[in-house]
């Protein structure tokens, strides 16, 4: 019996006070809850972005100008191989993606002709404000490889390789924009995600993906 009473007094007091230990849970993982602007529940969009680098260092015989399948099916293995998470997605990127959904302005797409994923060498904490890469001199754009980028159900993916004399310079942050050269204002750079990666040599060649998974 006391049991039962002890019971029914913990779920008692769960019951009276979860509105204030929900949000402190929440916060001890580093969370919180939305607050609702129609007096309703919200919904969201979440952006998973998986992140991958093949590397085919300088000085390690391979053959050149081909992607990172071409050179798995022909036995060619990368020395070493970098896989990471997350990202932060820009706020101009945002307004490109809600203009392409709703059919509105002049936005262009990240697809195969226009998209190029781009790294440069500086280790500024990402801010959504931000456009472009931090990096002053160091950092370069490459078109993407033949077939990206690709979709598989909710996951979209580009990629490119850096070829032995690009983007030879410590790799800190990447992401991926919607035209080749500088950005302005019809090439808009998607994301930013800074990570330390190493140094790229000339003569190297490393292949950098980016899989975004939309839930």
């Amino acid at each position: 019996m006391s049991v039962a009473v002890g019971k029914f007094t913990w779920l008692s007091r769960l019951k009276r006070h979860w509105k204030r230990l929900v949000p402190l849970m929440l916060a001890s993982c580093g969370l919180a809850l939305a607050a609702p602007t129609d007096g309703g529940m919200c919904d969201r969009i979440h952006m998973h972005p998986r992140w991958k680098l093949e590397k085919w260092q300088s000085g390690v015989p391979h053959p050149s100008g081909l992607t990172a399948e071409l050179r798995h099916a022909l036995g060619f293995a990368p020395d070493e191989t970098e896989e990471w998470d997350g990202n932060l997605c820009l706020n101009a990127g945002i307004t490109v993606l809600i203009n392409l959904l709703c059919g509105t302005g002049s936005p262009t797409a990240y697809s195969n002709a226009n998209a190029q994923l781009k790294v440069g060498d500086s280790s500024t904490a990402a801010v959504a404000t931000q456009t472009d890469m931090q990096a002053g001199t160091n950092y370069l754009a490459v078109a993407m490889n033949s077939g990206y980028p690709s979709v598989s159900g909710q996951t979209a993916t580009w990629q490119a390789t850096f070829g032995s004399a690009q983007a030879n310079f410590a790799w800190n942050e990447g992401g991926v924009q919607n035209g080749s050269g500088a950005v302005s204002g019809s090439v808009v750079m998607l994301n930013r995600k800074v990570q330390s990666l190493g140094t790229k040599a000339s003569g190297s060649t490393w292949t950098l993906t980016l899989a975004i998974t939309w839930s």
